[in-house]
Order: structure tokens, then C-alpha cells, then sequence
């Protein structure tokens, strides 16, 4: 098993999350790519506490398209997809 300081419950998640979100919003932040997660052999979910950090350092961005462009890229780099070519000036 991974290094039980490298990972989190979603209960433990709630707490460490902000603004707080409930167990309902890390269960989305997960299935949508927004953390990163390891499951047990069981199927309960651990969350990466790196990938809690990530996104609470987009989650504190002030609304806008950097803060939707922020949070693609997030969701992009956690599930392992490459960034969208960047068209030529």
C-alpha cells in the first residue's frame, strides 16, 4: 500500500479542502479528474494530498478564464492527457 502520509480519506479530504466543500463535492472533484486518487482493494477511494494542494491553489483563483483554463489543465494533468497544441502567433 501506498505511504499513508502520501494519501487521504474523503472524510480526511472534507477538512483539508478550501473553501470546505462537503464529501458529495470531493467524490466529483475526483470522478471529473480534479484529484487524483488511488483505490483500495476494498474500492474506497484514497486522495493524493499533492493533488488536494493543486487544487486549492485553483480553487482560490478568482473566477474568470484563468481560473477555467487553471482548472482544465488540472484535470488534463491527472488523468494523464496532453495539453492542447497552442495555436501559431
Amino acid at each position: 500500500m501506498a505511504d499513508e502520509d502520501t494519501y487521504v480519506s474523503p472524510t480526511e479530504a472534507v477538512s483539508l479542502i478550501k473553501p470546505k466543500h462537503g464529501a458529495t463535492a470531493i467524490r466529483e472533484f475526483a470522478d471529473n479528474g480534479l484529484l487524483r486518487v488511488l483505490y483500495t482493494a476494498g474500492g474506497h477511494r484514497r486522495i493524493e494530498r499533492d493533488s488536494i494542494d493543486d487544487l486549492n491553489k485553483v480553487l482560490a483563483m478568482r473566477r474568470g478564464p484563468e481560473k477555467t483554463s487553471a482548472m482544465e489543465s488540472l484535470r488534463r494533468r491527472n488523468l494523464g492527457e496532453s495539453e492542447p497544441a497552442k495555436p501559431a502567433e
